[in-house]
């Protein structure tokens, strides 16, 4: 009886490693054409955003995985947001393989967001307008805070800082089309016609 029952355990524990589907990591092919579609949107945010879908809706590889992290951390570096992440996912990004997918720009990349994040660190200590203290706020990663405080000075942001504020959900378009009374100071704000500050959740 127990030689019968350990040969059926041991029947069902094949069976399970059997039926158990194998991950299957993505092709290269539509690899690089997910990369090739990330960096399509508008805006380095939405840029973002189509790279973290990439590692949570695909099986991919390590080598992949590091790519991916490489190719976002560029991103953020370009457009200085979230600096310090940027360098995270490049740490990142170099513990994950020791193949040669990009390591001819790595160290550059790098040296670059480590440059600008010390600069702009060292800009927060003085005296700043206030949308180059929005700038070098969103490069420390704290946007939160930088969205705040435009949004309680009624100053309009500049083209440049409303499509930051915009594309990280800040700033939203009116359903219905007119003039936006968020905004009472700034000398030109027709680039943000129709548009509004969200609704916070607390307040919805």
């Amino acid at each position: 009886m127990r030689r019968l029952l350990l040969g059926a355990i041991a029947a069902i524990c094949l069976s399970a490693c059997e039926t158990t589907p194998v991950p299957v990591v993505m092709e290269d092919a539509a690899f690089q054409a997910a990369i090739a579609n990330a960096k399509t949107p508008w805006h380095p945010y939405n840029k973002m955003n189509a790279m973290d879908a990439i590692i949570a809706n695909n099986v991919l590889s390590p080598a992949q995985t590091s790519r991916i992290l490489y190719e976002r951390a560029v991103i953020q570096t370009d457009a200085r947001i979230n600096l310090p992440e940027a360098v995270n996912k490049l740490n990142e990004s170099r513990s994950l393989t020791t193949t040669t997918l990009f390591s001819s720009n790595f160290q550059t990349v790098m040296s670059t967001a480590q440059s600008e994040l010390s600069q702009a660190q060292s800009r927060l200590n003085g005296l700043q307008t206030l949308p180059d203290w929005f700038d070098d706020m969103v490069a420390v990663g704290k946007l939160d805070e930088a969205a705040e405080r435009y949004r309680q000075s009624g100053l309009a942001p500049d083209p440049y800082d409303a499509a930051t504020l915009e594309a990280a959900g800040y700033l939203c378009r009116q359903r219905i089309l007119g003039k936006s009374d968020d905004f009472t100071l700034g000398e030109n704000i027709d680039h943000l016609k129709n548009i509004d500050w969200c609704t916070q959740p607390e307040n919805s």
